[in-house]
């Protein structure tokens, strides 16, 4: 299955929730909330690191402290990291990374896309010199414009967003 990446709309009451169980107990949680269909999804899938190296020319996710792109694919407040990353961004954080989004050029920083790079950066997953170059390219620009999209439609619906990247 590999390590994905998935945007849930949330609200206060799922964090709270999050926050009171920890290890295993917050992803089963995230996964029930998930598989119930009641909130909406925007899955990744597997391109998140990448979109996080382009976006922030980082390999780490130490940056995702002070960058908005950064905490556009980690989050911003960090609930569990012992199996994954589950975290949250808030309403009012929400609006300055679809801002920041907004601005940046994804068609642009992809212009001279070459996956060499994210095999040498040790990007996830290692598919970068067996997989179509054009075809990948495609995976990223779907996935930033993917997210946008989520992002815009919760902070038009008020809401925050859990995120979880595990495997």
């Amino acid at each position: 299955m590999g390590i994905i990446a998935c945007y849930m709309e949330s609200d206060i009451s799922i964090v709270n929730e999050l926050k009171k169980l920890s290890g295993e107990d917050c992803f089963e949680y995230v996964d029930e909330l998930e598989e119930s269909e009641t909130l909406e999804l925007f899955d990744m899938d597997k391109m998140w690191d990448a979109l996080h190296f382009f976006m922030t020319t980082d390999v780490s996710i130490s940056s995702k402290e002070k960058d908005l792109l950064s905490k556009s694919i980690y989050g911003s407040c960090i609930i569990e990291d012992d199996m994954g990353i589950l975290s949250y961004i808030t309403l009012e954080e929400l609006s300055l990374i679809v801002k920041e989004l907004d601005n940046f050029d994804v068609q642009k920083t992809l212009e001279n896309f070459d996956p060499k790079i994210l095999e040498q950066q040790e990007i996830y997953p290692d598919i970068w010199l067996t997989e179509d170059k054009e075809e990948l390219k495609n995976e990223i620009i779907a996935a930033y414009f993917g997210l946008k999209e989520f992002y815009h439609h919760m902070v038009t619906k008020k809401k925050m967003v859990v995120i979880s990247i595990y495997g």
